[in-house]
């Protein structure tokens, strides 16, 4: 464990709060003068903070008592209150807390993705009346059941001089032998992690799967086979070959086309998909209980705040997102596989970067391979 050296507290504001917050800097300091540090008064962004902000610099003695009058007496302002251990980005991002509301942090500042915050909240979804819980209030990582036993994990951010805003889901199968589909990048580790200890204790997993190599997919392996120690990575035969029984720490399981994978109430189909979107060794995962298709990056939205689960349409966003960036490989092969995925009748697309999507799945994916081919 990490030791705490001592506190930040921000007190935020704008022009319009502006004699509120000096008000409060004055009560501050009246109420505990000579106990701790007061800042500059910042009448403009600084570091990763969005917004106006001061400072109060103390010691971990005082934390309880601070937090505690801030939490009573701060009004209309908002707090945002970390420690320091020597690691910025983590006190940043993964051990701080919010008085009043929460704002989207510049983490680029710190060595970090700008990412998107969200208020820590637990909202009722109008896909069958399942919970959304925000497991990082920095962050705005957030657990959706999208599917029976299926949890979308969702990380909205912001890439400075690249797409803008953007998201990052994963997806956790609940079952005897628990499976994590993509890992996320290795620097999201940790919220990741969090996330899936929302659900399940991250040691009961046996299966860490993805679709092809790539950071996203694959870059926290490692530290997801430290966490869960008889887990075995999943991926196409073609990715164990000539890539994961290098990269990784353990031996993987190498999927051929068509093997099935039973977890106990699930049972999940390898489908290989070379170069569909891209990436020779690509292959997505079919679960036949819930007609869920893990189907990676053929739906990517761009965007960092749209719902967990849509019925709307996807296409003609993750069509214009394509071909503004042309990832996908164009083999002359789409058309057939992509009747293939058709042909299993999916009702759910586990997409990997924004909303789920539920409805005629074969009919989107028929659409999809009309519209690769104008």
């Amino acid at each position: 464990m990490t030791a705490i050296a001592s506190w930040h507290a921000h007190v935020y504001f704008d022009q319009a709060t502006r004699d509120a917050a000096w008000t409060l800097r004055e009560t501050i300091e009246a109420q505990f003068q000579g106990r701790f540090q007061m800042g500059r008064f910042h009448e403009r962004p600084v570091g990763p903070h969005p917004m106006w902000s001061y400072q109060l610099a103390f010691g971990p003695e005082l934390l309880a008592e601070l937090f505690g009058w801030l939490a009573l007496n701060h009004g209309a302002l908002d707090v945002f209150i970390h420690p320091n251990t020597g690691d910025a980005l983590r006190d940043h991002r993964d051990c701080a807390a919010w008085i009043g509301r929460s704002y989207q942090l510049n983490l680029a500042a710190l060595g970090g993705w700008r990412v998107s915050s969200a208020a820590h909240r637990c909202a009722r979804s109008a896909h069958g009346g399942r919970v959304m819980t925000v497991t990082n209030a920095v962050s705005g990582t957030n657990v959706h059941e999208i599917a029976d036993s299926i949890y979308r994990i969702n990380t909205p951010v912001f890439f400075e001089g690249g797409p803008g805003g953007f998201s990052f889901n994963q997806y956790l199968i609940v079952d005897d032998a628990p499976l994590l589909f993509h890992t996320g990048p290795r620097r999201m580790f940790a919220l990741v992690r969090e996330a899936v200890a929302s659900v399940l204790p991250p040691e009961r997993l046996r299966h860490i799967a993805f679709s092809h190599v790539e950071a996203d997919e694959c870059g926290s392996l490692n530290e997801w086979l430290t966490a869960a120690p008889q887990a075995q990575p999943l991926c196409s035969g073609v990715a164990k070959l000539v890539s994961i029984d290098d990269l990784a720490d353990r031996p993987a399981r190498g999927l051929e086309d068509d093997e099935t994978v039973d977890l106990g109430r699930h049972r999940l189909r390898w489908l290989a998909t070379p170069h569909l979107p891209h990436a020779w060794e690509c292959g997505m995962l079919f679960d036949e209980t819930t007609q869920t298709l893990l189907c990676g990056d053929l739906f990517t939205q761009g965007g960092a705040d749209l719902p967990a689960v849509t019925g709307a349409d996807i296409l003609g966003p993750s069509e214009a997102f394509r071909r503004s960036m042309d990832y996908y490989s164009h083999t002359k092969h789409g058309d057939a596989m992509l009747e293939r995925l058709a042909a299993l009748e999916p009702h759910t697309l586990a997409c990997m970067h924004g909303s789920a999507w539920q409805g005629d799945g074969a009919a989107l994916l028929r659409a999809l391979a009309v519209s690769l081919r104008e």
